[in-house]
């Protein structure tokens, strides 16, 4: 089974494009799939959304993890980093997991902790240069005075 651990939500449209149309496709060809993402609050309180999407992965056999990212600065970052390593360790530990493969930097480290902790091999998966889609997006970096 493959962890694949994203902090672009699934329910965005990013999420959408780049992480559910991947693992689908790859699901619908046998490999077995848990998705740990972090998702925005306004899009988990759909709760329809939420649910077909649910019903949707788990018809091609993807079980979902959907977390709270919370927002607001560095201490968010570090405690969603936080609360996905503890995840993907208890996930790890209460499956079989075969292979990491984590979607952006921060995920990345939540993958390294599990490669050098449990032994789990991780794949790297960066499209884009990240920190610019950051700032971008006004996630990151908003302060002039820091840039």
């Amino acid at each position: 089974m493959i962890l694949y651990v994203t902090f672009d939500g699934l329910l965005q449209p990013l999420g959408r494009s780049q992480v559910v149309r991947i693992v689908a496709g790859l699901a619908d060809r046998g490999w077995r799939f848990v998705v740990l993402s972090f998702e925005r609050a306004d899009d988990l309180k759909d709760a329809r959304r939420v649910a077909e999407l649910h019903a949707w992965l788990a018809a091609r056999n993807i079980e979902w993890i959907a977390r709270p990212y919370q927002q607001g600065g560095a201490r968010s970052v570090l405690a969603n980093i936080a609360e996905a390593t503890a995840f993907a360790l208890e996930l790890a530990a209460d499956r079989d997991i075969a292979l990491t493969h984590a979607r952006s930097y921060l995920a990345g480290g939540v993958a390294m902790a599990l490669q050098r902790t449990l032994g789990v091999p991780y794949l790297f998966d960066i499209r884009g240069y990240w920190v610019d889609e950051r700032i971008e997006d006004g996630r990151w970096f908003t302060n002039p005075v820091a840039l």
